[in-house]
C-alpha cells in the first residue's frame, strides 16, 4: 500500500522554502505514547519573523466521534482546489475562509449542522488552530512513514479531514486506511486533528 504522499498526484507536496524566520532554542524534551520523544522548541523572547514549525495535533478533536465537514454547504462552497496543486502552507487562509463563511449569518445556506466541524473547533481556531490542507496531511504522512498498516500504532484514525475542497460538494480527507488523499461528501463524516505553526 503507498504511503500517504506518496500515491500519484493525489498526494504530491513541496515543503518550500522559507526565510525571514523567527530564532528557536530547544526547551527540553516530551514523550508522546504513539509518536515517542522529541525536542521541545520554543521561539526566542525578543525575536521576529516568519514562524518555522508545523505542529500536529497530538489528539483528535473528541476522539471517536466523527463529523460534517459542513453539512449545508453542499454545492455552495467555491475555494476549489485541484488534485495536483500542492497546498501546502494553505491550511490556516482554508480554514479561515470556511470558517468566515460558516460564521456569516447573512448566506442564505440554512442553520447550522450541531455535527458541522466548524462549530466544534471556534475556541481552537481563535486560538491559533487549523484544519490541515490535503498537501500538509500529505507532509505529516509522509514525514512520520504512516501507512495502511501502521497508522493504528500512531494513535491516528482512519480518516481525517482536511481544510482542501475538491469541489462544491466534496472535500479532501487523508484517508489513513488506504494510505492516501482521498475525498468525501461534505456532509459525510470523519475525524477531525488541527494543526498549528509557531
Amino acid at each position: 500500500m503507498a504511503e500517504l504522499g506518496s500515491y500519484a498526484s493525489w498526494g504530491t507536496y513541496i515543503i518550500p522554502s522559507e526565510t525571514n524566520l523567527k530564532q528557536y532554542y530547544i526547551k527540553g524534551e516530551y514523550t508522546d505514547e504513539h509518536f515517542g520523544t522529541g525536542k521541545v522548541i520554543a521561539p526566542m523572547e525578543g525575536t521576529s519573523g516568519r514562524d518555522r514549525f508545523y505542529v500536529m495535533a497530538l489528539k483528535d478533536i473528541n476522539p471517536g466521534t466523527s463529523y460534517f465537514w459542513y453539512y449545508n454547504a453542499t454545492g455552495k462552497l467555491d475555494n476549489i482546489i485541484d488534485y495536483t496543486e500542492n497546498d501546502f502552507g494553505k491550511g490556516r487562509e482554508n480554514t479561515e475562509y470556511v470558517n468566515n463563511k460558516w460564521n456569516n449569518s447573512s448566506l442564505p445556506w440554512g442553520a447550522h449542522n450541531n455535527s458541522d466541524m466548524w462549530g466544534l473547533i471556534q475556541n481552537e481556531i481563535a486560538d491559533g488552530w487549523f484544519v490541515p490542507s490535503k498537501s500538509e496531511w500529505a507532509a505529516f504522512g509522509s514525514e512520520f512513514e504512516i501507512t495502511s498498516s501502521n497508522y493504528p500504532t500512531y494513535g491516528l484514525s482512519l480518516r481525517y479531514w482536511s481544510s482542501s475542497q475538491y469541489t462544491a460538494y466534496y472535500a479532501y480527507s487523508a484517508y489513513f486506511g488506504i494510505g492516501y488523499i482521498n475525498y468525501a461528501d461534505v456532509y459525510f463524516v470523519d475525524s477531525v486533528r488541527l494543526a498549528t505553526t509557531f
